[in-house]
């Protein structure tokens, strides 16, 4: 499991967890200012940023319709 932190742009940090479940990603983004997370899973195989994004975009969502 890594975890480490990324600026949002919006003043806020968006913390990843990614954890490998045999042939796939598990990608959990959570909010640092208001602790909502959520996650995606992907293959393995798949390029890290683009998974990231994803769940960044999935996040995003989620925060916009919670307003």
């Amino acid at each position: 499991m890594t975890s480490y932190k990324k600026n949002a742009g919006q003043g806020t940090d968006v913390f990843f967890e990614i954890q490998q479940l045999g042939e796939s990603i598990k990608i959990t983004a959570i909010d640092g200012r208001t602790g909502t997370e959520v996650s995606i899973q992907g293959p393995a195989s798949a390029p890290l940023a683009s998974l990231q994004y994803m769940a960044m975009k999935k996040l995003n969502y989620i925060l916009a319709k919670s307003k």
